[in-house]
């Protein structure tokens, strides 16, 4: 009987050792579930304003002492004009909010895009502005310095 009592024992301890295991497997699972966690990466735009390109003005057309020059001047851009972004080494114009290279930045024009004038001369700073609408996309409007704009022809 002694050695029945003794395979008993072991049995029953074995029993007890497994029942002990479970339980500390499942509370592990039961109070600290693995999560999975969706990790999805986000871009991050930072918009750094900068002043407007200023050309080189250190040339300037000089007339004869008759005041006659037979050399065509540059059409002065008016409201209801057309104009073509030019001159930005493909960097596009920025367009503000309001006349000044201090004012928000609304977008940056593409070299070649066309707008139309809808508002101006309003001068701020070195500039002269001019308020801009795409034909194309009403959305895209603001104030323009009118050292990149050239007249051109209606889209």
């Amino acid at each position: 009987m002694n050695r029945f009592f003794t395979v008993r024992v072991v049995i029953i301890a074995l029993i007890v050792w497994l029942v002990l295991c479970l339980i500390v497997v499942g509370s592990v699972f039961i109070f600290s579930p693995f999560k999975v966690v969706n990790v999805v990466p986000t871009a991050v735009i930072t918009l750094v304003n900068a002043p407007t390109q200023m050309p080189d003005v250190s040339q300037s057309a000089t007339l004869p002492a008759n005041g006659n020059s037979n050399t065509p001047s540059a059409p002065v851009i008016h409201v209801g004009n057309f104009v073509q972004i030019t001159g930005t080494q493909g960097e596009g114009l920025r367009i503000r909010s309001a006349p000044g290279v201090e004012n928000n930045l609304l977008f940056i024009a593409n070299e070649a895009e066309v707008f139309e004038v809808k508002d101006g001369p309003v001068l701020a700073g070195d500039y002269t502005w001019w308020y801009l609408v795409s034909p194309k996309d009403p959305s895209r409007y603001g104030w323009a310095a009118g050292n990149y704009l050239l007249i051109t022809n209606q889209p």
